[in-house]
Formats: structure tokens, sequence, C-alpha cells
């Protein structure tokens, strides 16, 4: 996993560099016009913007809750009539377990769970949501990044309310909406959860017999019993679920297993995210002040991490950090002339150790009682902001897209960029007129989410650059450099802060291609077409759903079928009047009615 930092270019002659902080220091964020437009830029007229318009910014959320809502109650009303609960085909984790667990391009290798339960099974009184979401609930789990972001979303009032949108806990169906490429996706589960222990059958514990009775209560109830993340309330099921549908979403568990927080905190809340190299961060009171301060649950969330030339997966630091881990930001004070950051581990333990620690001398009655600081083992933690620029070396900034902020989080169309070698840049591919007055604006160059079609990613990896230039005008005749990122981004985005006063500008966008390692997608299709259709089906229908967006022709579902004809199929499909084969791959099928008088 890399990041990188963004390379200021060279301001327009006429926004200085005072002019430029202005906005920055006066502590709420600078508006842009909400009626800003972007748009692809034709290749046979890069040099004549046109622009398109631009859709409501609620970018369909009203719609996919109120599809959510629907489909939740249509379900319901299904199982009330035949008298049984919610069974998700298209996730069913009894029935399809491998299925559920791993993904194409990699078999599950944790520990296996020991099976599946209900809802109603694996907890004495379940409750969705008990007093409200709170980062305080979540106990444990298995996507940390993932847990890092609903712990930061935990902390703006609302946020997660919005995402867990309808449920029938009757018969066990739930529906959650996600933001993925663009736009808002409902999506439905049913209530059966992994649990870590298997059957009963003639268990023992410790050597000493147990009952059936025995055994389900002790190993196979509550929190506590669940294989994935748990709520530290032994019967509250709203974390469980919700990780289990953003599992759905991108296939399985195994496609959630690393992440960044703030790409996950996108999906969540439809906001952007940037990333900072905290080492090149030139004035920390600004950072503190001006960032953290003045927009942490404001209009933002934090979270940061630590990633050093020598960091793996698990590895501690001497005060007690986790390298490559997730640690949610929870608040930025200042006290008694101390400046203090609270943090959380989603997964508990690996707390910091050092100065304002829990077990720290520094603690006196009167900072406990300003701080409500607690102590314990819970993954929550505070230190000093001097040890936090020490200690971590990135920290994510994700901007909300909310009616209740001052923001608005505009989007374009999706366009599809060939990368060539050598890496060229491809002028003009996105324009946009700037601001009503001068703000400072962020810039997100977003790759569709390959998450989704884990497998099918092909051979090769992607890396973004860009550079905002001021489009020619009548006085200068020139494009002007505003600002560029020479960096190569090979995670989902590419973000870039400049500055920018009313007029028109052009985005130019570079793709460094870097082979991967990985099979081809048409030797994907062609090895696991036979042996895991349903699970290819899916994520060719991800792949071809996320390269409709930008109205490609390509389709690869099309491709895996054609990888999978029979000699009769490929005969037919050339035009041949040879039958041979004609008996692979067909079945004889028939239709029996039974009706009954009521």
């Amino acid at each position: 996993m890399s990041f990188a930092c963004c390379c200021a270019g060279k301001l327009e002659a006429d926004a200085t560099f005072d002019d430029a902080a202005k906005p920055y220091a006066r502590g709420p964020s600078p508006q842009v016009t909400r009626g800003v437009a972007i748009v692809p830029t034709p290749l046979n007229a890069r040099s004549k913007p046109s622009f398109f318009k631009p859709r409501a910014r609620e970018w369909n959320l009203d719609a996919a809750i109120a599809s959510c809502k629907a489909q939740v109650a249509a379900i319901a009303a299904e199982c009330y009539a035949a008298n049984r609960h919610f069974r998700d085909a298209a996730f069913d984790v009894s029935g399809s377990e491998d299925d559920c667990l791993s993904s194409l391009a990699e078999a599950w290798d944790r520990v296996t769970p020991g099976g599946s339960l209900r809802v109603r099974n694996i907890f004495t009184s379940p409750v969705f949501c008990d007093n409200g979401y709170d980062a305080s609930d979540i106990q444990d789990g298995y996507a940390s990044w993932f847990l890092a972001a609903v712990a930061s979303a935990c902390a703006m009032p609302g946020l997660l309310a919005r995402v867990c949108v309808a449920r029938d806990e009757t018969v066990g169906v739930y529906g959650f909406i996600f933001f993925k490429d663009g736009e808002w996706v409902p999506v439905l589960i049913d209530d059966q959860l992994f649990v870590t222990e298997t059957d009963f059958d003639h268990a023992y514990l410790g050597g000493i017999a147990m009952t059936k009775e025995t055994f389900n209560a002790t190993l196979r109830s509550g929190s506590s019993s669940l294989s994935f993340a748990k709520a530290a309330s032994p019967n509250e099921t709203w974390l469980p679920l919700l990780e289990k549908a953003y599992a759905k979403l991108h296939g399985d568990y195994k496609s959630i297993e690393v992440g960044l927080t703030g790409e996950a905190l996108e999906d969540l809340t439809g906001g952007i995210t940037t990333r900072t190299f905290l080492k090149d961060v030139a004035d920390h009171d600004a950072l503190w002040q001006c960032d953290l301060v003045g927009h942490l649950h404001v209009d933002a969330l934090f979270a940061a991490s630590i990633e050093t030339k020598h960091s793996y997966p698990e590895m501690a630091s001497s005060n007690g950090l986790l390298h490559l881990h997730p640690y949610a930001v929870l608040r930025a004070v200042e006290v008694g002339g101390h400046r203090l950051v609270q943090l959380r581990n989603p997964q508990k333990g690996h707390e910091w150790t050092g100065d304002w620690s829990d077990s720290s001398e520094l603690w006196t009655t009167e900072m406990i009682d300003a701080l409500g600081h607690s102590g314990g083992d819970d993954g929550c933690f505070w230190m000093a902001w001097t040890d936090f620029l020490d200690e971590f070396t990135h920290l994510e900034r994700t901007w909300i897209d909310d009616a209740a902020t001052s923001l608005a989080v505009h989007p374009s169309p999706w366009v599809v960029l060939r990368a060539g070698w050598p890496a060229a840049w491809q002028p003009s591919v996105f324009t946009f007129d700037g601001p009503d007055v001068l703000s400072r604006v962020t810039l997100v160059l977003q790759q569709a989410d390959t998450r989704r079609c884990i497998g099918l990613e092909g051979s090769y990896t992607f890396g973004l650059r860009c550079a905002v230039y001021r489009s020619p005008d009548a006085k200068t005749k020139k494009r002007v450099l505003v600002g560029q990122y020479t960096q190569n981004a090979f995670h989902r985005s590419a973000s870039l802060q400049v500055v920018l006063r009313p007029g028109l500008y052009e985005l130019d966008v570079m793709v460094v291609r870097t082979a991967s390692g990985r099979a081809s997608i048409a030797d994907v299709v062609a090895e696991i077409g036979a042996s895991r259709p349903e699970k290819l089906r899916q994520r060719c229908e991800a792949v071809d759903a996320s390269r409709a967006r930008a109205k490609s022709d390509v389709n690869v579902l099309a491709m895996a079928a054609a990888t999978q004809h029979t000699a009769y199929e490929r005969a037919r499909a050339t035009g041949s009047t040879d039958d041979d084969g004609s008996l692979e791959g067909s079945v004889v099928v028939g239709l029996r009615l039974l009706s009954k008088a009521v």
C-alpha cells in the first residue's frame, strides 16, 4: 500500500499566495459554486469545452432510499405470505459459503467459520441498534479499515442512520445503501451470520462433556460467537449486518480484507477523500487549527495510519501502535494548554502507551473531568498532538457532501482512457467552470472501483496523474498551469487541492500502467467459468456495470459466456450445420402444476 502527496503547481498570476491563504485561514470551508459543471471533452473538440447539466446534488440518494425501502417491503410481504424467513440467494452464507468467503482471485485462507445461524438463533434478545450508533459499539472485527471508517462515521449524527435504511427483523431482511462509482446503490441481505463454532456433536470443553443446550449457550450465542464484526453489546446486530452488506457489495469477505479507510468513508457518505503525507506539512499549527479542529465532525471525518519503509502488517511500534493499520480520529481538543487527539483502534488493543495514554501519570482530576476520560482496554486512547505528528505518517480526510454542511461535491460523467506506453499526457480530458469567488478547491481523479471485481482487474495496475490548467482567454491566449499531481496513485483516487478564481479550467490526465502479475481477464474467465459459474457471472456483471457508466462497449459477461460454449453452441454461432456435441450442455425439462381450490 502506498500513499502520495500533492505537488502544488504554480499559482495563477492574479492569485497570490496571500490570497490563497485567506479563505483557508478563516476556518469554514470556502464554498464552490453549486452550479459547477464537469464534462469529458470530446476527443475531436478538446479546444471547445462543452458542458452538461449537472445532476441533483443528492446523486440519486432519495431514489436509492425509496428503492431500498420498497424492495425490503416487497420481500417482507412475500415472506409473510409464504410463512418463511428471507434467504438471499445472491449471498447465501449457508448454501454458498465458499462464494461468500473467497474472491475469484484468492481462496479463503483464514480460519473457516464453523457455520452460520440466523439472528434469532444467535441472540437471546436481538436489537438492531440500541441508543444510536456509537464508536464504542465496535468490539472487534475482520476488516479493520472498514471498521475504522464506521467508527469515524458514528461521530456525525445521521450518517449511519442514512446507510441503514430499512429492515423487517421478523422475516430477517435488511436494506442498506452505499455510494459506489458515483451513485447510491441499495444492498439487501438476509439475517444469516457466520459463527466460529460448528454444530453440536458430543462437544467437550476443557475435557468436560457438554449438553447441546450448554454448548449453544456457551459457544454459539451472542456477539462473541460471530466470526467477523462483533458489537460490544451481546445482543446488538447492526454492526455485523452492516459489514455483511459491505461484503456482499464487493462480492465476498475476502475482497474487503484490506483497504484504505478514506475509501470506505466515501462508500458510507458519498464524500471525497484527500490524503496528506504528514512529513510534508509545512505549518502544523494551520493543520491543527484550520483542518482538524475547524472541520472534524463538522464537514469532515479523519483517519490516521503509519507506513514506513520497513512496515509490515501487524507490526507494532515501541509505543504500542500498529503499522499499516487504521486509527479513527475521534476528537481534537486544546485543554489546559495541551493539544490532545483522541483516536480509536477499531479492533481494540494496541493502544498508545506514551504520554496521555490510559496509564499515563499526566492525567489529573481536572483533565479527566474536562475530557471525560475513563481508560480501559477499549481501543480508545489520547495522545499529544506533537506525538501524533511524530508517530503517524498519513492523515486521511473525507469531506462530507451533505445538506447540513457547507460543501457540495460535483460528479462528472465517466470516461474510458487507454494507457499507452510510454505514458503520455492526455490533454483536456475534463473541462469545468470555476467557483464564483476565489476559493480553495479539492479535485479528486478517481478510477472505477475494482474491489467489486477482484480477479477481473486484468494484468495491469493503473496509476493516475493530473494537471489543472486555466483555459486560454482573449488576454492570455495560452493555458496557465494551476496545480498538478505527479505521483503515481496506484490506489482508487488521486487528489489535488488548488486555488481557483472564476473562469474555465481543463484537466489533463496521464495514466501509467504497470504489470501486476495477475492473469488476464480472458484467462480468468476461461479457467473459472466452469467451476464457479454463478460467482463469475456476478463479478462480470459488476465489471460491465462499471464500464457502462462510461458508455463502453466492452461486455465481459458475453466474453465469459463465449469461453464456456459447448461444441454445439460454437457451431450454431458460426452458422455451421455440424451438430456434433449437441448432447453436451443440454438438458430436457418439463413443467408440472398442482392446483387446489380454495
